[in-house]
């Protein structure tokens, strides 16, 4: 609630939350992490609904990726 809240009175393009997987490598979908808390800048798309990220690592970019490629 405390990132959300940072969220909404900044007014960032972003959004906080838990239970995601985030990888980086799509070669190798074993890596990366499922933290217990995120933040996400900018936002994803599908918000919410999303259920992986995967992260180029070049600022300002998120791909999306979806389970079912994982």
């Amino acid at each position: 609630m405390v990132l959300s809240a940072w969220i909404v009175r900044s007014g960032r393009n972003a959004m906080a939350g838990s239970n995601i997987a985030l990888r980086w490598d799509r070669s190798k979908p074993s890596t990366g992490v499922d933290p217990d808390v995120y933040l996400v800048e900018p936002a994803p798309p599908k918000g919410e609904a999303e259920k992986s990220l995967c992260l180029s690592g070049r600022k300002g970019t998120t791909r999306r990726a979806s389970r079912s490629r994982w």
